[in-house]
């Protein structure tokens, strides 16, 4: 597996926000069936109590992804956030509230038949960028956060050849966006023209706040069935040429409608 990590945190740097990536690749052969875990957090409004929060909880859930190497990827996984979420309910009997609505956090495990499993606190994008295509599949996860279940649940899938996993923070994202750079990597296909992209758009990647993480699985494995499990099958496709403007375009044919309805309603009120 190959993973890019890049962090872009400018001088101007917010004081009251923390984030981090972490990459744990299997150290034993016996962990070889397990995989790769990859994890992505950000915290705001940040107090001296939870600055380790991130640290923490990447290390709770890569103890117990890899406690037992013979037992099934899905099952390592899921255990490992069943301990985080313990991790973050103990916390709120400590009354340690304050990660609460302000963490944001992706967890993704790949295996090497190309299993995906994945799972989210808060409004990060887990992306699948497949051929000419990007499937936001981290929208399946809910984002409601509950103080006894901050994980709430896992997507399962199995990847193709030539896929790449994308998670980003909230502010990369809308950089990434308005800069066409979700399109670039989509076209990269080798690592140094990848690095050339973030190379190339330097001067306004060192103004924004934030981290971005790209996982691409090594064409040499085997790859699993290629097909789309139920799990991945039924994604919204985005144009990757503008994610914010779709949203704009909606919410502008919303007000148009409103706009429409009133002006028939006076019109049938003042003939």
């Amino acid at each position: 597996m190959r993973f890019f990590e890049f962090h872009f945190n400018p001088k101007n740097k917010k004081a009251d926000t923390i984030f981090d990536s972490f990459c744990f690749v299997p150290e034993t052969k016996f962990e070889r069936n397990l995989g790769h875990l990859y994890l992505v957090g950000e915290l705001k409004n940040v107090l001296p109590k939870t600055q380790g929060i991130l640290t923490e909880l990447a290390e709770i859930i890569k103890r117990e992804y890899y406690k037992l190497s013979q037992r099934e990827v899905s099952e390592s996984f899921k255990e490992g956030l069943v301990k985080a979420n313990k991790f973050l309910a103990s916390e709120i009997r400590k009354e340690n509230t304050v990660w609460l609505g302000n963490l944001k956090f992706a967890a993704v495990s790949l295996a090497p038949n190309f299993l995906i499993n994945f799972s989210k606190v808060g409004n990060l994008k887990i992306l699948l960028l497949r051929e000419e295509e990007i499937f936001d599949i981290g929208e399946r996860v809910n984002l409601t956060v509950s103080p006894s279940k901050p994980f709430p649940n896992i997507v399962e899938g199995n990847l193709t050849e030539k896929d790449k996993i994308l998670v980003v923070t909230e502010e990369v994202f809308e950089a990434f966006d308005k800069e066409g750079i979700f399109q670039d990597l989509l076209e990269a296909k080798k690592p140094k023209q990848i690095k050339k992209i973030f190379k190339e758009k330097k001067k306004v990647l060192k103004e924004i706040f934030g981290v971005c993480l790209l996982v691409i699985p090594d064409r040499k494995v085997r790859v699993a069935k290629k097909i789309q499990t139920p799990s991945l099958k039924f994604l919204q496709r985005i144009s990757p040429r503008s994610f914010i403007l779709k949203e704009k375009l909606k919410k502008g044919l919303i007000w148009l409608l409103i706009l429409g309805l009133l002006l028939l309603l006076g019109y049938l009120i003042f003939r």
